[in-house]
């Protein structure tokens, strides 16, 4: 297997689970909303301020609610070839990698250009029927840390950010925070 399988297999697993979380939560809240896209501010820590909740409750007292697997993705600890770089995996959550990495730097343009492509803001990602986003809900970037919530989004969205930092052979590790 490798790592774009092992990825597909991660994203399928959570998608499972994220699906049934929401179909639960219309039963019980029929005017409610999966994947509610906000703008909460920088000083979250998250990157441009921008944040999708899981479901959003609606009626008079709203509530934001977030999906936790109860069933994490189990997946061995390896080493895979991405581009150039090596990339060590130790755990695979998709709603909460963390990627690290030794660039000094991250090229912000190549950046920018991907969390536009998967926050998508703009709706141009989600499914024919409408039922997801197919998006990313959230990331925080640390110096070499980013922490990613893949939501919805589909297993490209890791790997072309995995594209994005790939450079100059520098070594990448996957994991889920502690």
């Amino acid at each position: 297997m490798n790592f774009a399988e092992l990825a597909e297999n991660a994203q399928n697993h959570y998608a499972t689970q994220f699906e049934r979380f929401v179909l639960n939560q219309r039963r019980v809240h029929q005017s409610g909303v999966a994947e509610i896209k906000l703008q909460v501010g920088d000083e979250t820590g998250l990157y441009g301020g921008y944040y999708c909740a899981d479901f959003y409750t609606a009626g008079k007292s709203g509530e934001f609610l977030e999906f936790s697997s109860t069933q994490p993705f189990k997946c061995p600890a390896t080493i895979f070839q991405w581009k150039e770089a090596p990339l060590r995996i130790s755990d695979l959550h998709w709603n909460n990698v963390r990627i690290e990495h030794e660039r000094p730097y991250i090229d912000m343009l190549q950046f920018q250009e991907w969390f536009s492509r998967w926050f998508d803001l703009e709706g141009l990602n989600e499914t024919a029927n409408g039922a997801f986003s197919n998006a990313i809900h959230s990331v925080s970037v640390e110096a070499h840390r980013l922490t990613v919530d893949f939501g919805s989004a589909p297993a490209k969205a890791l790997t072309q950010l995995l594209d994005v930092l790939a450079k100059d052979g520098a070594e990448l590790r996957i994991s889920a925070p502690s």
